[in-house]
């Protein structure tokens, strides 16, 4: 900008390649503010700088921070005693955000939550891959859902139940 609500641009030798007056189009511009959520990052296992560490974020729905937080434990602890993922406990680190999300998701049903919502959230911490921990317990069969980078438990009463579907559905 060369002067104020106009936009000029020069190639090299200043020749003028573009020059308009944008007064007009400017006061048609309107956006709609996001609502902030402040979010904590909860570091849950520290390994080393996530650039050289697979970063592993959950993200909860329906659940306390408190539960959230000993459900990370757990879900790592038990994934981190399984092969592949023993050998690599050194180079894992997990964390939770916090607070949780209220009515996000519907038991882990992909076409039921909105995924922007899901990274945004999830970027209060370094991730490689995000986790949506879900604790409704409906008995459908969306227990589980995984992509690439992320994935969703609906978390069964059994604990044991729990650790395996996560497991699994994290790759």
């Amino acid at each position: 900008l060369t002067e104020r609500n106009r936009i000029v641009i020069k190639d090299n030798s200043e020749k003028i390649l573009f020059d308009r007056d944008v007064s007009t189009q400017l006061k048609s511009i309107s956006y709609q503010k996001m609502p902030k959520i402040l979010s904590s990052c909860n570091t849950i296992m520290n390994n080393g700088a996530p650039s050289d560490n697979l970063d592993v974020v959950f993200v909860g729905n329906n659940i306390n921070n408190t539960e959230l937080i000993d459900t990370a434990d757990d879900l790592i602890y038990f994934l981190t005693n399984l092969e592949p993922f023993d050998s690599y406990v050194n180079d894992i680190n997990a964390y939770a955000v916090t607070p949780s999300f209220k009515n996000f998701a519907d038991n882990c049903n992909p076409s039921n939550f909105n995924l922007a919502k899901l990274v945004a959230r999830a970027s209060a911490c370094p991730y490689d891959k995000i986790v949506l921990v879900d604790e409704y317990i409906i008995p459908t069969s969306w227990y589980g859902f995984a992509s690439s980078y992320y994935s969703c438990v609906s978390l069964p009463q059994n604990p044991t139940t729990a650790g395996y579907l996560f497991s699994h559905e994290f790759g």
